[in-house]
């Protein structure tokens, strides 16, 4: 599904460099349903069909939802796409200093991986998630997340993106897409 995280690569860095944006990543706010809906339109500009909560089965009685679901034209793959916004506590000039306990977070995601490892063998299963604000210096940025995408590498997952969006001389946006292998 390389097409898939090409289209990403097409869409994401417009969104996470829009100046509203500023608002929450300046606050360490969430934002997953401004990206939900933001990606979905995208998407569907793009020709994609997008649906919105796509439910699937979990374990036993429970339901899951994925937060989006998207098939790519001339294709019957189902791909769901769960979203993801993780704020970290790392300090930055013109960033709120809040307490974000990143390892939260991180759990977090990784029990978003485990639902979505139960979402139908059929499909095509992705994490697409923010990690904000790190640092514009690759190598503390590295030193920052270096051991939290270890742990996220431990899963069945395949990264198919890691990307780096600067907003200011100090601090940006990294996102990345990881599929589930089979």
């Amino acid at each position: 599904m390389a097409v898939f995280t090409d289209i990403l690569n097409g869409i994401l860095p417009d969104l996470l460099a829009c100046p509203e944006l500023c608002v929450a990543l300046r606050q360490r706010a969430k934002f997953e349903g401004w990206l939900k809906i933001e990606l979905a339109a995208a998407l569907l500009s793009k020709g994609l069909t997008v649906r919105l909560e796509r439910e699937y089965p979990g374990e036993g009685t429970d339901r899951y939802r994925a937060d989006l679901s998207v098939k790519l034209e001339d294709t019957d793959n189902e791909i769901l796409v769960m979203l993801k916004t993780v704020n970290t506590n790392f300090r930055f000039p013109d960033v709120d200093c809040l307490t974000r306990p990143i390892t939260k977070n991180i759990k977090g995601l990784i029990d978003d991986v485990r639902k979505l490892e139960l979402a139908p063998r059929d499909t095509v299963r992705y994490i697409v998630f923010t990690v904000f604000p790190l640092s514009c210096v690759e190598s503390k940025r590295n030193e920052q997340f270096c051991d939290h995408i270890a742990k996220l590498q431990c899963l069945n997952l395949d990264f198919t993106a890691m990307e780096f969006i600067p907003r200011t001389e100090h601090w940006g946006v990294g996102w990345y897409a990881a599929r589930l292998s089979e």
